[in-house]
């Protein structure tokens, strides 16, 4: 195909009358009138596109025998292999939100004394658990006494620490294309909250996380 190519342009060149050389002269010799020199001007200049042809020509077949000219095929290839590099980097940051959001927290833990020789165990009540029903599931667990069950409960709901809610949470980029989970407790604003989401995202270095 390149040799064929090469063939019909050199073919086109041998076909003029005369050579680029011999048109540079004749402009140059200003002895001709207006549409003489506009002629072979014109002329000159399709000499001029045919030889950049040609010298693009062998310069690419140059390429080609080196083995540097990336082919259609292989650009589709590795495009498709980006483009599924990131939906699977993109299913990856949701999976780890979804992991994030089903997470539980523990908001309460009693140190339960078992017994003279027994070590002891914790009573840990998680976030959107019944204090009630967790303490009378450990009690069947551990064998105690169901008159023991009130007095846990009671120890239970003192120790319980509620989380800070959240006005915002949501995945973000940072600058420096990494994928990170940014929180913001409720005491901001929606409004304050997207003006510090925005100004994060601009000032942020890549370096930190941004959690609760």
């Amino acid at each position: 195909m390149l040799n064929a190519l090469r063939t019909s342009i050199k073919s086109l060149l041998s076909a003029y009358p005369t050579s680029a050389e011999e048109d540079r002269r004749i402009l140059a010799s200003q002895e001709m009138g207006p549409i003489r020199v506009s002629a072979v001007t014109v002329r000159l200049h399709e000499k001029d596109l045919l030889m950049s042809a040609l010298t693009h020509l062998e310069s690419y077949e140059d390429r080609v025998r080196a083995g540097t000219v990336p082919f259609q095929l292989d650009l589709k290839i590795q495009e498709r292999s980006e483009v599924r590099r990131r939906e699977a980097a993109h299913q990856k940051f949701l999976e780890e939100i979804r992991i994030r959001l089903e997470q539980k927290v523990a908001v309460a833990t009693v140190a339960v004394e078992m017994g003279p020789e027994l070590p002891k165990q914790n009573l840990t009540v998680e976030e959107g658990q019944d204090i009630k029903e967790v303490v009378r599931l450990f009690c069947v667990k551990h064998g105690i006494s169901m008159s023991n069950a009130a007095m846990l409960e009671q120890a239970a709901r003192a120790r319980v620490v509620n989380p800070p809610l959240l006005s915002l949470f949501m995945g973000v980029v940072t600058p420096l294309g990494q994928r990170k989970i940014l929180a913001i407790p409720v005491p901001y604003s929606l409004t304050h909250s997207l003006l510090l989401t925005h100004s994060l995202l601009l000032t942020h270095s890549g370096g930190s996380q941004c959690n609760r």
